[in-house]
């Protein structure tokens, strides 16, 4: 999967590239993405201060969520679950059940 400027994500076959779909609805560049290990979740991160959960298989938005009170720079899945990890310029990591679209733990720095 890619993350564009254009604020669309495009995932790929990661064996041939073939081009399978398009992701839309972030209304900022997407700076982050990850997949779960098993891969039936994308997690994006935007500069619209949301954090998107989306089916892989057809590219469902299945939740949209208000994270942060600024950009929203990196997410990353743990490995083997379906938790996640969100960092903003507001100073916060959150950890999150992609699952359950919960807010897990609030960490300040």
């Amino acid at each position: 999967a890619v993350a564009l400027q254009d604020s669309t994500i495009k995932i790929y076959y990661s064996d041939t590239y073939k081009f399978v779909l398009s992701l839309y609805g972030h209304k900022l560049p997407v700076n982050s993405i990850s997949i779960s290990s098993d891969s039936q979740l994308l997690v994006s991160a935007s500069m619209d201060k949301n954090i998107k959960i989306w089916g892989t298989t057809f590219g469902e938005c299945r939740k949209s969520i208000f994270a942060h009170d600024d950009s929203v720079t990196a997410v990353s899945f743990c490995r083997g679950t379906h938790y996640f990890f969100s960092v903003s310029r507001d100073c916060t990591i959150k950890y999150w059940d992609a699952d359950h679209f919960c807010l897990v733990q609030i960490i300040r720095s």
